[in-house]
């Protein structure tokens, strides 16, 4: 496992943890803020993560302790090998919750509480087991520090009388370091002198230098890529709540770093409006990403919607064309027929007015069927131009139809909009026209004009059928009557003609 050995730190921070490795109470909570996803800004990830298992490591290396972790994942706190005997992992995932799962933890009761992360699900009942006497070491992804953390757990629901249960924060952050190449003696000014010995006049055991004072600056080289910084360093902050202390205090932390070279006097006296400002970088980023991501989904439903009502037409064409399958079967009234198609073609261009004419006399044609039309106009003859359009596709059409008296829109109560002038035609022989018209959209998608053109075939086959069969029964009809007709004729006649 990783140890604070691994990794540069003040020799200050061996002793504050050689003294939290001996606590067996309490809650001991290891905070810091990392970016978010998809944040940017120049926000570094505070390091929590590898602080809290380098304590974990330090704590274990008790060999009579035994300890439960509490994770979202079974792999985000790992332990050595001689110490899982006596560790024991449980995952929170699911319907097994953090508070289910620190309960079932509890049971075998550990000596210490591992819990990778402190949310609403798992604060309060993380506390609660340190209320009950169990020493609790967890995570918390905040920005605070010290006695601040305090008010942070309050928003994760965590009950004033269980707040008293924390023991120790150790805040940790990580900041940009002096380029060591480039990195050269720098003076300070007045100002900045003045800030601080305002600034270690409130820190307990530290006083203001008596002799000159060694700070540092970067100016930038091709080895920092002209920036100042190269490589980063950690930042602690180390609180302890009874009696309640900063045993380490992050300006403490800063001074020393400052005097060694390895940050900017201005990094300590600027530290705070610093960090807020990157913290606010980084949320602003991440509100930006989120608003992008929020937007992008808004439109793939856009997109998802528009290829569902595709997928609607199209599967109503399909039942449409079936539906003329199967009147060229069964059908043989030719006005119900025309009535149905009139219906179907305006579910499948979403239109409200729908009229078809059939051809009669030469250049005459009657209207057989409407939709959304006056019913009033049913049997009306008019004039009617039946040549095809090129390449008997369906064409626009613009105004009102053929035998339909033109109204302002005012009177009417509508606006003609989008319209499709469909002709009707059967091995070149043309049968009639329909004219589809929407008040409602402006045009026609491409989709749906190719589907009343498949639809108009289908209905002109089954518009010649019919009529064939109209025609074939007015025919028997008729040879039915002039049979009748013979018969009674020849009922009066004499058998015999007289001599």
């Amino acid at each position: 496992m990783l140890k604070f050995d691994d990794f540069f730190h003040l020799p200050q921070l061996d002793d504050c943890i050689a003294e939290l490795a001996r606590v067996r109470q309490g809650m001991i909570i290891i905070a810091g803020l990392d970016p978010r996803p998809q944040g940017g800004g120049d926000l570094l990830p505070s390091g929590r993560s590898t602080m809290f298992r380098a304590l974990l490591g330090t704590i274990l290396n008790d060999a009579k302790l035994t300890a439960a972790i509490v994770a979202g994942q079974r792999d985000t706190v790992r332990v050595g090998r001689a110490q899982q005997r006596r560790v024991r992992a449980y995952v929170a995932q699911g319907e097994r919750g953090y508070a289910g799962q620190i309960a079932r933890a509890l049971e075998r009761k550990p000596d210490f509480l591992i819990i990778d992360r402190l949310d609403s699900d798992s604060a309060p009942a993380a506390f609660a087991a340190a209320k009950n006497g169990v020493c609790v070491l967890a995570q918390l992804d905040s920005v605070c520090r010290g006695r601040e953390v305090a008010h942070h757990l309050s928003d994760h629901g965590v009950a004033p009388e269980l707040v008293a249960q924390l023991g120790w924060v150790v805040a940790v952050e990580r900041l940009p370091t002096l380029c060591r190449h480039c990195r050269q003696p720098a003076a300070p000014s007045a100002g900045q002198l003045e800030e601080l010995r305002d600034m270690l006049r409130n820190l307990p055991n530290s006083a203001f230098p008596a002799g000159e004072i060694a700070c540092f600056s970067a100016p930038g080289c091709k080895h920092c890529e002209f920036r100042g910084r190269l490589g980063d360093v950690a930042v602690f902050d180390i609180y302890r709540a009874a009696p309640a202390a900063a045993v380490l205090p992050r300006e403490l932390y800063l001074w020393e770093l400052v005097q060694r070279g390895m940050l900017a006097l201005d990094d300590m006296l600027s530290h705070d409006a610093q960090q807020l400002y990157r913290t606010y970088h980084q949320l602003s980023h991440s509100a930006e990403a989120l608003a992008e991501a929020n937007s992008s989904l808004q439109r793939n439903i856009a997109q998802l919607e528009s290829a569902n009502r595709v997928l609607e037409q199209r599967t109503a064409a399909l039942r449409s064309l079936q539906d003329i399958g199967q009147a060229l079967t069964r059908s043989t009234d030719l006005t119900d027929l025309v009535g149905r198609m009139c219906q179907r073609a305006s579910e499948l261009c979403e239109a409200d007015k729908v009229i078809l004419y059939l051809a009669r006399a030469r250049g005459e044609a009657e209207v057989l069927a409407v939709h959304g039309w006056q019913r009033e106009l049913l049997g009306k003859r008019v004039p009617l131009d039946f040549a095809p359009a090129a390449g008997g596709e369906p064409a626009n059409f613009s105004g009102w139809p053929p035998g339909i008296s033109e109204q302002h829109a005012d009177l009417a109560g509508f606006t003609l909009r989008a319209g499709l002038r469909v002709a009707l035609v059967s091995e070149g022989q043309a049968l009639g026209h329909m004219i589809i018209q929407s008040t409602q959209k402006a045009r026609f998608a491409p989709a749906e004009v190719a589907l009343v053109g498949a639809f108009a075939d289908h209905a002109a086959l089954a518009i010649r059928r019919a009529d064939l069969l109209d025609a074939r029964l007015r025919q028997e009809r008729l040879e039915h009557e002039l049979e009748m007709a013979r018969r009674v004729q020849q009922s009066v006649l004499p058998r015999v003609f007289p001599q």
